[in-house]
C-alpha cells in the first residue's frame, strides 16, 4: 500500500495520491464473501469491461463459457 499510487484528475490536472491516503468504502465485499447470484450479476459488466480493454478474444470466450457452465449447472437450480 505504501508504494501504490492512484491517479486523480482535478480541474483537468492529473495528480498522484498514495492509495493508503484514500478512505476504503464501507460497501466493499470480499470476493470470497460474494454469493453466486452476486457473482453472476457482476459477470456481464466484467465481460463488457474486459472486451473494452482489449483482452484476447480466446480468454474472453473461455470466461464466457465458464460463466455459462456455472450459471447452468444443476446445483444452481436448487
Amino acid at each position: 500500500m505504501e508504494d501504490t499510487f492512484d491517479i486523480l484528475e482535478v480541474d483537468d490536472i492529473l495528480t498522484m495520491q498514495p492509495v493508503a491516503a484514500l478512505k476504503q468504502s464501507h460497501n466493499i465485499v470480499n470476493d470470497c464473501d460474494l454469493s453466486v447470484s452476486d457473482l453472476l450479476c457482476a459477470k456481464n459488466s466484467f465481460l463488457v469491461h474486459i472486451e473494452h480493454v482489449s483482452w484476447l478474444k480466446k480468454c474472453i470466450n473461455t470466461l464466457v463459457e465458464f460463466f455459462w457452465h456455472l450459471e447452468n449447472h444443476p446445483i444452481h437450480n436448487r
